[in-house]
């Protein structure tokens, strides 16, 4: 049945399922790569989200993994230990620490994202090429939906 024609009702009973599966299967494969790199997935998102090149505090660290001060801690911690991220102190504040990647870091954090890359292209050959357009606007309004939901859920938690 083409999509056009699926109205509200079979939508929300079939997108839970279509969801989390696509969510396991992302997460089997963030830890596979995570793996190669001697890294929990929890660490190979965090080098993701860090610019190479470019200084980052704690805090953004932890606005853009949504995670708690505590977490990003343990996982900077670690990938310190590991030779991934240097940590200095943050200079007005010592509770903070300014944070960029290593040589080492950005090496993986690039290899990461290759690996990343192949994946997708390797998914996307099993898609028609004449729905392969149809994904990237579809994910993002997804998203965009997912994330707003997430929000008005926080907000009339606070309310």
């Amino acid at each position: 049945m083409p999509y056009s024609q699926i109205d509200d009702l079979e939508l929300t009973l079939r997108l839970p399922a279509l969801v989390r599966k696509l969510s396991q299967c992302l997460t089997m494969t963030q830890e596979v790569i995570s793996r190669r790199f001697d890294l929990t997935v929890a660490e190979a998102s965090l080098l993701a989200s860090m610019d190479p090149g470019r200084k980052l505090c704690s805090t953004a660290l932890m606005e853009r993994q949504e995670l708690s001060k505590g977490r990003i801690s343990r996982i900077v911690e670690s990938l310190h230990r590991k030779g991934f991220v240097i940590k200095n102190e943050h200079h007005d504040d010592r509770r903070h620490n300014i944070l960029e990647l290593t040589d080492r870091g950005r090496s993986v954090r690039q290899a990461i994202t290759e690996e990343q890359g192949a994946h997708c292209r390797k998914v996307l050959a099993h898609v028609p090429d004449a729905k392969r357009a149809a994904i990237l606007p579809a994910l993002e309004q997804l998203v965009e939906a997912l994330e707003r939901t997430k929000h008005e859920g926080a907000e009339a938690q606070v309310a």
